[in-house]
């Protein structure tokens, strides 16, 4: 199953996404397996959240993953620091480290 996933996320566009995960939600419910039922409950919630993840924009899709990455790298300047009493000192810091061109990396 998990196989049949990841195919419909190579292959599938935006406009016919919602007909792919419909017939997936299908196959969960003709396997009859009692742990996928929750999961095909999870896709019929999310199914507009996760058509809307096919949108294309310059030929890519969209994707949170650059704005998450720099949220792991805040928590982890901030956990490296044991903590700032100074937010503004930490606000800087953030800024200085998360500069493409500085030499500090995190």
């Amino acid at each position: 199953m998990k196989c049949d996933y990841d195919e419909i996320n190579s292959i599938a566009t935006y406009h016919n996404a919602g007909r792919y995960i419909d017939k997936y939600i299908e196959d969960l419910h003709v396997y009859g397996i009692p742990e996928f039922i929750p999961i095909s409950k999870m896709l019929k919630n999310w199914k507009y959240e996760i058509v809307n993840s096919f949108l294309t924009y310059r030929g890519r899709r969209i994707s949170n993953g650059q704005i998450e990455s720099m949220n792991s790298r805040i928590k982890l300047i901030k956990r490296n620091a044991n903590g700032y009493k100074n937010f503004y000192r930490f606000r800087l810091r953030c800024l200085y480290t998360l500069n493409k061109h500085s030499s500090i990396k995190f």
